[in-house]
Parts: C-alpha cells; structure tokens; sequence
C-alpha cells in the first residue's frame, strides 16, 4: 500500500473520531489524472486524442486510453493520432493501453509530441520502432496520405518544361 493509500485509509477510518475531538476535516487530494479527449483533424479523416490534465499515464488511467480508442475504433476510426504533449511519463500499462490501440487501428496509431521520459521509455523497450512519432500535428495528420489530409499541397515539381 502506498503512503496516500495508507494516509487515506487511515483519515476514512479515523475521520469522525478525530471531528468529535475538535481536528478540523481534512481532505487528502486525489493524485492528478489524465483525461483524454477527442477531436476531428480540421479538413481529413484522422482523430486526434489529446492527453489533458499534465498527468503520467499509469495503472488506472490506461484502461481511460484503452476505452477511448476501442470507442473510436468501433466507429469506424481507424486513423488516430495519440498528443502526449502533456503526459510526463508513462508505465506499463500505459504502453500496454498504446500497444493494444496500434493492433486494433492495425497500425493506424501515430504518435504526437513526446516528452523525454516517454521517448526513453519508448526506446528501451524498442517499441518506438513500431510507431509513426511526430513533434509537429499537421505532419503527423499528412502522414496518412492524401486521403487523410486533403487540403495537403502537392509537392512542387521543379523540372516543368519539355
């Protein structure tokens, strides 16, 4: 058991006692969590997730990411772009929750603005070598090809003339 863990079992425990004796009520705050929400890449296909809140992604967050894909994913999506831009780290699980959003997009899951600790932890485990990783979103979203980013403009060929 962790010391919040154990801290909060004992203010559950001995809470009212301590209220009869004159201890004002405390609250012990609840760790940060990260959120995910969803949003259309303005003129393609792709869905972006925006990982929010500056939280690590760990047991009992992952299942929140495992969730939000599988959903997508049963609508239909199978182009996703997972921003980390605000995730400081990630566990096992939460590499767990990505690997298993890569086999169900088959593939279609590219990643956006790593932090440091999530790249070193991607590259110790060489799983970085499975995924698309872009620092920039418009890159990441024309990664897909044209039918992902329609507005993309064609590339400029330089030798025009007979």
């Amino acid at each position: 058991m962790t010391i919040s863990g154990s801290l909060r079992t004992f203010s559950q425990e001995w809470g009212s006692a301590a209220e009869e004796m004159g201890f004002p009520k405390t609250r012990i705050p609840k760790k940060d969590q990260v959120t995910f929400k969803e949003r259309a890449a303005e003129g393609s296909d792709v869905v972006i997730i925006d990982c929010l809140g500056g939280a690590p992604i760990v047991i009992g967050d992952s299942e929140a990411l495992g969730e939000k894909i599988k959903s997508l994913v049963s609508e239909g999506h199978t182009k996703l772009v997972l921003n980390m831009e605000n995730v400081p780290w990630i566990d096992s699980a939460g590499l767990g929750e990505i690997m298993s959003g890569y086999s169900k997009t088959k593939g279609g899951l590219t990643l956006l603005n790593l932090q440091k600790r999530v790249e070193d932890m991607l590259k110790i485990t060489k799983l970085i070598t499975l995924f698309k990783v872009f620092d920039d979103e418009k890159m990441a979203v024309a990664s897909y090809g044209a039918a992902a980013a329609p507005s993309a403009e064609a590339p400029k060929d330089a030798a025009t003339g007979p």
